[in-house]
Formats: C-alpha cells, structure tokens, sequence
C-alpha cells in the first residue's frame, strides 16, 4: 500500500489524517502536505532524534532502548494531544513504537501493515520474537497486501478476525495520462527503435536478485536479437550498483544493461520496454508489476511472496523460481522471441489490473477498517474482522474518526 496514493483520497468528511515521521521530512512529506495531511516530522531539539556519538557495543544498546523508548513517549503525548482512535504502523519498526506509544497512552487501536514477507525476523530473531510474542498480542488488527502475507501472520499467530487483505491499488487516469508512445520513449531513453527492451524496476537491494537476471541474461544473449537492454530502475544500496556494474562487465553485458538509478519517470521506462521482469528472493506485492500491468506489459517473475497473485503463469506473464538463472534464461527467450505472445499476455495483464487494483477499491477497503477499529475502540470492545476467509470486504458504515498513521 502506497500511503501517498491512498490517504490523500481518504474522505476528509469522516476522517481526520496525521502522518507522524521518524526522520526528517523531504519530498514526500512535501507533496502529503500540499494533499491537506498534516506531516508531524521529529523535533530537532529532541537529542533521541540526533545521531548518537560512538561508544562500546553495551553503550550503543543502552542508546538505541533509549532512542526507542523516547520516540514511544513522544507518540504516546501525540495519541494523548490528538486524541486518536487509530494509530497505523506500516512498517516493522514503527509497528514496535506504536504499540509501546499505544499502552503508555492508554489511547488509540493499533492496526499493523505488513508489505513484504517476514525474512527480517530470521535477520532480526530478537525482533522476531517480541513481534510474534508481544506486538502481535497487543495489536487490534492486522493487514497484509497478498495473500501469502496474511498467511505469514497468520501463521505467527494473528488470529482471523483481526487478519484484513488489502491490496496495493493504482490512479488509472493518473498513471495512464503518464504513458507516452513506444517510439517517443525510446526517443526520450536514447534507445533504438527496433531493439528488445526489459525493464526492471526496484532498489539495488540483494535480495531483488540483479546477480540472478545479469547471470540470466548472460545465458540467454546468445538466443537474443543483437540490439537488446535491460533497463534497471532504482536507488543504490550498500554498495550494490558498481558491484552489479563490474559483473554485468565481466559477462560482456556492460552495453546492454542500462542502470538509471532512482527515477521519478518509471511510465516513460514502461513506455519504451517490451516486458518487465523481477527476480526478487522476497516479496510483497510489488507496485512495480502492478504498474507493468497497467502499461500492458506482460511480466516475468519469481514464483514468491505476493508475485504469482499477481502474475497468472501462461497467461499475464511467466513465473520462474528464486535463483534459478537457467529457468528465468528460458522464461526471457521465450517471450523475446513472441512478440504476439508478449502483445496478448499485456492485455491480459491490462484486464487484471483494472478488475483488482484500482487505488479507489485500496481507499474503500482501509477506510472500512479505520471505521470498524475507530468505533470498536469508542465502545471500548474488540474488534473484528469484516472479511470473510476469501478477503472479500462485506460492507462499509459511516461516522467521522480520526486515524493516525506512522
């Protein structure tokens, strides 16, 4: 779920939005502004918002509890100042804060969003353990954005009637307006008219699997046309992109694949491109191939996380296992070679996209469970759930709440 997407669409009628940062604000928090959402960013003078000097192991431990217990005291004044009735915290860490903030205040229902699946607790088994242990028990509900999320909380022991699906959701008018023709795109990219074009959009991580496709691409070059790119859009991290940059040298691919860095033109990328490809480890539901969707692109991807609800194997696109080079080689080949193939699984995808993930059925839905938490929280009894076992949302009541978000 796309906050920027979703809460400016919220109805201001019944609603009161907040969105409280951990970190100093920037472009987004700008732009959530100007949509009439009030942005609380940390307060400057506040030393458990400064970077704190070096010191011993022990030392920094007693530092970051501190860190985190005063960012809770601070959300627990805010819940206490606003008098909230729902605090939403949409990642991991705020998730732990929220909770803390929520039983300091004796105030607000906290409602927890996962949007990817749950590797972080095996890197963070202490985490981990108080989120399955402690959070999880003290949280009103939950919300995942794929079914395999819901079944991973699920699983840590949420029970279903505090388990909600919601989906990430796209602006058709807003994203189609955005797209521009093949030629003009690949104008715009420097990029040859008749050449094979795959995107690839997401952040330098590991765990998206740019070794596996550069090792896939490697494989598959000889069985491609002569002029072919890959187009990877996304943000360098811990050291990713000149060590990518080095491997695709060494394969003979330095010409072919593109980095682009972070970019705010990703319809213009999905404009020029023939298909779109992901090979992560890990996922959610990834904005990306909703947007590649949209474009009527078809789409290659591994078969984890939120991915195969996304991509229906031979029919939108292809699916491959994680770090398999050999099998995502062939899914490549295949589809550069059908063109008419590539054209029918676009439309597929296209008619997708419209059905499931329109960003007014994502603001319909939350706003459901904002209302439902709000008033459960105003008659002081538990909430439940609305979906059934399908996650299909059964209705929508109406009063005015007020909802914060973390």
């Amino acid at each position: 779920m796309d906050l920027l997407r979703v809460l400016p669409r919220i109805d201001r009628a019944k609603f009161q939005v907040d969105v409280w940062t951990f970190q100093e604000t920037g472009e987004l928090a700008g732009r959530m502004s100007a949509a009439g959402i009030r942005v609380i960013a940390p307060d400057p003078s506040n030393p458990t918002a400064a970077a704190p000097p070096p010191g011993g192991a022990a030392t920094q431990r007693l530092r970051a509890l501190a860190r985190l217990l005063g960012k809770a005291a601070a959300g627990a004044r805010l819940l206490r100042a606003g008098n909230y009735d729902v605090v939403h915290a949409v990642l991991p860490s705020s998730y732990l804060i929220a909770v803390l903030a929520s039983a300091m205040a004796l105030r607000g229902r906290v409602l927890m969003s996962r949007l990817s699946q749950n590797w972080y607790q095996a890197n963070h088994p202490l985490f981990g353990f108080i989120e399955r242990q402690m959070l999880h028990r003290m949280a009103s509900a939950a919300i995942g954005n794929a079914f395999g999320i819901v079944d991973e909380l699920r699983a840590e022991g949420i029970r279903d009637d505090k388990l909600s699906l919601l989906r990430n959701g796209l602006d058709v008018g807003q994203f189609d307006a955005s797209l521009v023709d093949r030629d003009t795109a690949r104008q715009q990219l420097l990029l040859p008219r008749q050449a094979l074009v795959l995107s690839a959009v997401a952040n330098l991580h590991r765990y998206k699997g740019y070794d596996d496709l550069i090792g896939a691409l490697s494989l598959a070059a000889p069985r491609l046309p002569d002029e072919w790119y890959l187009l990877i859009a996304g943000s360098d991290r811990d050291g990713n992109l000149a060590r990518l940059q080095e491997v695709a040298r060494l394969q003979g691919l330095e010409r072919n694949i593109r980095f682009l860095g972070p970019r705010s033109d990703i319809s213009l990328i999905l404009s020029a491109a023939d298909l779109h490809v992901t090979a992560s480890h890990s996922e959610g539901l990834p904005n990306n191939i909703i947007e590649a969707m949209f474009a009527r692109l078809p789409v290659i991807g591994t078969a984890v996380g939120g991915i195969p609800e996304l991509v229906e194997d031979g029919e939108t696109g292809l699916l491959v296992a994680a770090r398999d080079h050999e099998a995502l080689s062939r899914a490549i080949v295949d589809l550069a070679r059908a063109r008419d193939r590539r054209t029918a699984m676009g439309l597929a995808g296209r008619a997708v996209a419209e059905t499931s993930f329109d960003v007014r059925r994502t603001v319909t839905e939350l706003s459901a469970i904002y209302e439902d938490l709000a008033l459960s929280h105003r008659e002081n009894r538990p909430y439940r759930s609305r979906q059934d076992m399908a996650g299909r949302p059964q209705g929508l009541p109406g009063p005015d709440w007020r909802a914060g978000s973390e």
